[in-house]
Protein backbone atom coordinates (compact mmCIF):
# COMPACT_ATOMS: atom_id res chain seq x y z
CA UNK A 1 0.00 0.00 0.00
CA UNK A 2 1.16 3.39 -0.97
CA UNK A 3 2.08 6.15 1.93
CA UNK A 4 -0.40 8.48 1.21
CA UNK A 5 2.12 11.18 3.36
CA UNK A 6 4.72 10.56 0.83
CA UNK A 7 2.30 11.03 -1.99
CA UNK A 8 0.83 14.32 -0.54
CA UNK A 9 4.65 15.29 0.27
CA UNK A 10 5.51 15.00 -4.06
CA UNK A 11 2.04 17.20 -4.51
CA UNK A 12 3.30 19.91 -1.87
CA UNK A 13 6.73 19.95 -3.84
CA UNK A 14 5.13 19.51 -6.96
CA UNK A 15 2.62 22.55 -6.38
CA UNK A 16 5.23 24.83 -5.00
CA UNK A 17 7.93 24.08 -8.12
CA UNK A 18 4.95 24.75 -10.26
CA UNK A 19 3.97 28.04 -8.80
CA UNK A 20 7.58 29.35 -8.70
CA UNK A 21 7.90 28.48 -12.61
CA UNK A 22 4.41 30.48 -13.08
CA UNK A 23 5.63 33.12 -11.37
CA UNK A 24 9.26 33.89 -12.00
CA UNK A 25 8.34 35.42 -15.39
CA UNK A 26 6.51 37.85 -13.52
CA UNK A 27 9.43 38.82 -11.30
CA UNK A 28 12.30 38.86 -14.10
CA UNK A 29 13.81 42.05 -14.93
CA UNK A 30 13.13 43.63 -18.24
CA UNK A 31 16.38 42.13 -19.79
CA UNK A 32 14.34 38.48 -19.34
CA UNK A 33 10.98 39.77 -21.45
CA UNK A 34 10.74 38.81 -24.89
CA UNK A 35 10.16 42.05 -26.58
CA UNK A 36 7.17 41.20 -28.17
CA UNK A 37 6.09 40.38 -24.69
CA UNK A 38 6.93 43.61 -23.42
CA UNK A 39 4.14 46.58 -22.20
CA UNK A 40 6.21 49.14 -22.69
CA UNK A 41 6.58 48.38 -26.52
CA UNK A 42 4.28 50.03 -29.11
CA UNK A 43 3.97 50.06 -32.58
CA UNK A 44 3.83 52.72 -35.23
CA UNK A 45 2.79 51.99 -38.94
CA UNK A 46 3.46 48.36 -38.07
CA UNK A 47 7.39 49.38 -36.37
CA UNK A 48 8.06 48.86 -33.14
CA UNK A 49 8.76 51.40 -30.45
CA UNK A 50 10.28 50.62 -27.36
CA UNK A 51 9.12 53.50 -24.25
CA UNK A 52 11.24 53.78 -20.82
CA UNK A 53 11.53 56.22 -18.48
CA UNK A 54 14.04 56.86 -15.50
CA UNK A 55 14.33 58.99 -12.40
CA UNK A 56 18.05 58.59 -11.49
CA UNK A 57 17.46 60.52 -8.43
CA UNK A 58 15.27 58.49 -6.81
CA UNK A 59 15.55 54.76 -8.48
CA UNK A 60 19.24 54.91 -10.38
CA UNK A 61 19.39 53.03 -13.73
CA UNK A 62 16.19 51.26 -12.60
CA UNK A 63 13.61 51.10 -15.80
CA UNK A 64 10.08 52.57 -15.51
CA UNK A 65 7.46 52.22 -17.94
CA UNK A 66 3.89 52.98 -17.37
CA UNK A 67 3.90 54.86 -13.59
CA UNK A 68 6.46 57.59 -12.57
CA UNK A 69 6.78 59.69 -9.38
CA UNK A 70 5.76 63.41 -9.51
CA UNK A 71 8.72 64.39 -6.92
CA UNK A 72 11.63 64.02 -8.96
CA UNK A 73 12.59 65.35 -12.69
CA UNK A 74 12.52 61.91 -15.45
CA UNK A 75 14.21 61.08 -18.38
CA UNK A 76 12.00 59.82 -20.95
CA UNK A 77 13.85 57.42 -23.87
CA UNK A 78 11.98 56.00 -26.77
CA UNK A 79 14.02 53.12 -28.35
CA UNK A 80 13.33 52.48 -32.51
CA UNK A 81 13.48 48.99 -32.84
CA UNK A 82 12.99 48.62 -35.73
CA UNK A 83 15.44 50.28 -38.24
CA UNK A 84 13.61 51.02 -40.67
CA UNK A 85 12.13 53.76 -38.34
CA UNK A 86 16.08 55.36 -37.66
CA UNK A 87 15.88 56.74 -41.57
CA UNK A 88 12.50 58.27 -41.56
CA UNK A 89 11.50 61.49 -40.09
CA UNK A 90 9.99 61.42 -36.49
CA UNK A 91 7.96 64.20 -34.46
CA UNK A 92 6.93 63.20 -31.05
CA UNK A 93 5.28 65.11 -28.76
CA UNK A 94 4.19 64.94 -24.67
CA UNK A 95 0.60 65.34 -23.90
CA UNK A 96 -1.25 65.48 -20.77
CA UNK A 97 -5.06 65.01 -20.07
CA UNK A 98 -6.79 68.31 -18.65
CA UNK A 99 -10.29 68.78 -19.08
CA UNK A 100 -10.59 69.43 -22.15
CA UNK A 101 -8.76 66.67 -23.19
CA UNK A 102 -4.75 66.01 -24.33
CA UNK A 103 -3.01 69.00 -24.54
CA UNK A 104 0.58 69.42 -25.75
CA UNK A 105 3.25 70.16 -23.00
CA UNK A 106 6.16 69.16 -24.78
CA UNK A 107 6.71 69.01 -28.85
CA UNK A 108 9.81 67.92 -30.55
CA UNK A 109 9.62 68.41 -34.34
CA UNK A 110 10.45 66.05 -37.13
CA UNK A 111 13.76 64.52 -37.25
CA UNK A 112 16.23 61.74 -38.03
CA UNK A 113 17.23 59.59 -35.19
CA UNK A 114 19.81 57.91 -36.72
CA UNK A 115 21.22 55.75 -33.48
CA UNK A 116 17.64 54.75 -32.91
CA UNK A 117 17.27 56.48 -29.43
CA UNK A 118 15.72 59.93 -28.68
CA UNK A 119 16.14 61.24 -24.97
CA UNK A 120 13.58 63.82 -23.54
CA UNK A 121 14.34 65.38 -20.43
CA UNK A 122 10.59 65.73 -18.93
CA UNK A 123 11.55 68.00 -16.19
CA UNK A 124 8.72 68.89 -14.04
CA UNK A 125 6.30 66.25 -14.45
CA UNK A 126 2.78 66.54 -12.84
CA UNK A 127 0.29 64.44 -11.81
CA UNK A 128 -1.76 62.91 -14.02
CA UNK A 129 -2.36 60.50 -17.40
CA UNK A 130 0.49 61.84 -20.41
CA UNK A 131 0.83 60.21 -23.57
CA UNK A 132 4.27 60.80 -25.83
CA UNK A 133 2.67 60.70 -29.71
CA UNK A 134 4.69 59.48 -31.95
CA UNK A 135 4.44 60.63 -35.50
CA UNK A 136 6.26 59.94 -39.03
CA UNK A 137 5.45 61.16 -42.44
CA UNK A 138 3.93 58.48 -44.00
CA UNK A 139 3.72 57.74 -48.26
CA UNK A 140 0.94 59.12 -49.87
CA UNK A 141 -0.78 55.47 -49.94
CA UNK A 142 -0.48 55.09 -46.46
CA UNK A 143 -2.07 58.28 -45.30
CA UNK A 144 -5.38 58.36 -43.64
CA UNK A 145 -6.97 61.71 -44.42
CA UNK A 146 -3.59 63.63 -45.18
CA UNK A 147 -2.43 62.89 -42.04
CA UNK A 148 0.88 61.31 -41.20
CA UNK A 149 0.58 57.85 -39.46
CA UNK A 150 0.90 57.97 -35.58
CA UNK A 151 0.77 55.97 -32.18
CA UNK A 152 0.61 56.91 -28.76
CA UNK A 153 1.93 55.03 -25.21
CA UNK A 154 0.14 56.19 -22.50
CA UNK A 155 1.90 56.62 -18.55
CA UNK A 156 1.02 58.01 -15.24
CA UNK A 157 3.07 60.57 -13.12
CA UNK A 158 1.52 59.77 -9.24
CA UNK A 159 1.95 61.24 -5.93
CA UNK A 160 4.70 60.19 -4.44
CA UNK A 161 3.26 57.88 -1.92
CA UNK A 162 0.65 56.68 -4.47
CA UNK A 163 3.77 55.87 -6.66
CA UNK A 164 5.67 53.79 -3.60
CA UNK A 165 2.63 51.97 -2.48
CA UNK A 166 1.66 50.76 -6.17
CA UNK A 167 5.51 50.09 -6.99
CA UNK A 168 5.54 48.19 -3.97
CA UNK A 169 3.11 45.58 -5.20
CA UNK A 170 4.86 45.58 -8.36
CA UNK A 171 7.99 44.82 -7.33
CA UNK A 172 6.96 42.01 -4.96
CA UNK A 173 3.96 40.30 -6.97
CA UNK A 174 5.78 37.27 -7.33
CA UNK A 175 7.08 36.74 -3.82
CA UNK A 176 3.81 38.14 -2.57
CA UNK A 177 1.81 35.56 -4.93
CA UNK A 178 4.00 32.68 -3.42
CA UNK A 179 3.55 33.54 -0.07
CA UNK A 180 0.00 33.39 -0.72
CA UNK A 181 0.28 29.51 -2.69
CA UNK A 182 3.19 28.72 0.67
CA UNK A 183 0.11 29.67 2.83
CA UNK A 184 -2.49 27.77 0.95
CA UNK A 185 -0.48 24.58 0.61
CA UNK A 186 0.15 24.72 4.59
CA UNK A 187 -3.92 25.03 5.25
CA UNK A 188 -4.06 21.93 3.24
CA UNK A 189 -1.44 19.75 4.77
CA UNK A 190 -2.91 20.92 8.27
CA UNK A 191 -6.24 20.04 6.92
CA UNK A 192 -5.18 16.67 5.65
CA UNK A 193 -3.18 16.00 8.59
CA UNK A 194 -6.11 16.76 10.92
CA UNK A 195 -8.85 14.62 8.86
CA UNK A 196 -5.66 11.26 9.14
CA UNK A 197 -5.97 11.96 12.94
Amino acid sequence: MRNPFFTFKKGVLFFIFLSASITSSYVQAHGGVEIEKDYCTFRLSGYMLHFTAYQPELFGTEELCKSITDSEEAVLVLDFVDEKLRNMPIKVDIKKEEQTGFMTVQSFPEQLYPTGTMYIPFLKPLEGKYKVLVSLEADENKRVDNHPVAAAFSFVVSADEAFNRANFYKKNSGAILIAILMILAGLIAFKFYKNKA
